[in-house]
């Protein structure tokens, strides 16, 4: 009940801001209701409302909510098993993350590690694990530990993961 008033609340919200032609608050409001579709597991209807969100961010220097929507167009496409799609996405998300300059620099390294770690997933479906373990290993700096201990656990637990797959016990 609570997800269904949610997406109802995010549709009301595009509503208005289309009244006052707001592009951000109205990729905001879609990004919203595709993060929340993919949530529930509905990828593909996700996937239709985070292009529409990058339709209003065309031109848009919000590179966050590039950063996001990319993000959440690969994470569809992960789970729809259209790995190369998903790798361009991801690649895109990048893309925009190194281009805003309003970022921090520890912000900028959880956001990376994040895109990373989910490139890594794909690698290690299609049995390409060593692009994992050099991509992981590139990741898991001193740096992110101390900054980032629960990020950096993850990528030792996938690094251990693709690194077990490979034969390297």
């Amino acid at each position: 009940f609570q997800k269904d008033s949610a997406y109802y609340y995010y549709r009301e919200s595009e509503n208005i801001f289309r009244t006052i032609k707001d592009d951000n608050k109205i990729a905001k409001a879609l990004f919203n209701k595709a993060h929340l579709l993919f949530t529930e597991g509905n990828y593909v209807e996700s996937e239709v409302e985070v292009i529409k969100s990058l339709q209003k961010l065309k031109g848009s220097n919000n590179y966050e909510m590039l950063y996001s929507s990319y993000y959440l167009l690969g994470s569809n496409h992960t789970e729809l098993e259209e790995y190369s799609n998903a790798i361009h996405y991801f690649n895109l998300a990048q893309e925009n993350l190194k281009k805003d300059k309003a970022i921090d620099e520890d912000t900028f390294y959880k956001y990376n590690a994040l895109v990373v770690i989910a490139q890594c997933n794909i690698y290690d479906k299609t049995n390409k694990y060593d692009k994992s373990i050099a991509e992981l290993k590139q990741i898991a700096t001193h740096k992110l530990k101390q900054k980032y201990p629960l990020l950096y656990s993850t990528i030792i637990g996938n690094l251990a993961y693709s690194l077990m797959k490979s034969g390297n016990y």
